[in-house]
């Protein structure tokens, strides 16, 4: 169903439309956002489906809200909403090693065709995990929204120690749109959705899931691996447990920093019931949501 909000306006920046091949010499740069200062107050809104929302500011008259689907690590997408412009961005393999903007191409669903390329600025959000946001002002109708909302895919593709390509569905992003929406501009939405789930609770996923340490496979589980995941914009996740069962031999915990960088821990005996053991500080994200430092390799993935 299409998105009940298409006054949004396109950009006034140069958007160059590509055919399949290299990328055309002009691109859309984007300039960074005013950081939010650091009292204000974000509060957690709950679920829409798979998405997080999250507001900044009073309820009345917000700063902005947004909508977050994390993939089970520091790889994810976001929807944020203010009253005079609105971003969709995301975070892949090694988006936040670097301060400088990045080029990134992005299509949705197999249309590559009719990719857009744009220089994308690092942005950190409230939690200090780092984006790459394409922003739009509101005053000029954008596709890219209209296709966030109703297409089943986005692809964002960039050079980071060689080419890359992250790609998310989009499921329920309609939904998680026109609550961001009616959250940022209270009253504007007509039959605004509303969360569904009490905010800050986490959820278990099954995928798979991977834990080597020091050249030894410890997990290897494939499909039916339970995944906690902390949802509350972090990124942190517990591998081989949901929690609540029966503790497993072996599970460990992620910690993205926003930078980059992730923190691991696991419990390193049979038996021991707490994750208290460290990995080290210094595990990057690499494919297939993997984090690995000289010493361990942890994977979490649908």
């Amino acid at each position: 169903m299409p998105l009940p909000c298409r006054s949004l306006l396109v950009p006034a920046l140069i958007i160059t439309s590509l055919a399949a091949g290299p990328l055309a010499a002009q691109s859309g740069k984007q300039s960074g956002k005013t950081d939010t200062p650091a009292a204000t107050a974000v509060s957690d809104l709950g679920q829409i489906g798979e998405w997080s929302l999250h507001r900044t500011g009073p309820e009345a008259q917000p700063l902005s809200c947004t909508a977050y689907r994390f993939s089970g690590s520091e790889e994810g997408l976001r929807f944020e909403a203010r009253h005079d412009q609105t971003a969709i961005g995301f975070i892949g393999y090694a988006t936040a090693a670097s301060d400088a903007p990045l080029s990134v191409t992005i299509w949705f669903d197999d249309n590559r065709a009719e990719a857009r390329s744009f220089v994308l600025p690092l942005e950190s959000d409230e939690s200090g995990l780092g984006w790459r946001n394409y922003r739009t002002p509101n005053d000029l109708p954008d596709p890219m929204l209209d296709l966030f909302a109703n297409a089943s895919s986005v692809h964002f593709a960039y050079e980071v120690d060689g080419p890359q390509v992250a790609s998310h569905t989009l499921r329920g992003s309609s939904r998680a749109m026109q609550a961001t929406l009616a959250c940022a501009m209270p009253g504007s939405v007509e039959n605004p959705v509303t969360p569904d789930a009490s905010p800050d609770a986490p959820s278990v996923i099954r995928g798979s899931c991977r834990l080597v340490v020091d050249g030894r496979t410890y997990i290897d589980r494939r499909g039916d691996c339970p995944i906690w995941m902390q949802n509350d914009g972090s990124g942190t996740f517990w591998i081989n447990t949901d929690r609540e069962s029966p503790l497993p031999d072996y599970f460990a915990t992620l910690e993205p920093q926003g930078n980059g960088i992730g923190w691991a821990y696991w419990n390193a005996e049979p038996g021991a019931t707490h994750a208290q053991a460290p990995l080290g500080e210094d595990f990057r994200m690499g494919a297939g949501g993997c984090w690995s430092n000289a010493r361990a390799t942890i994977c979490a993935a649908r």
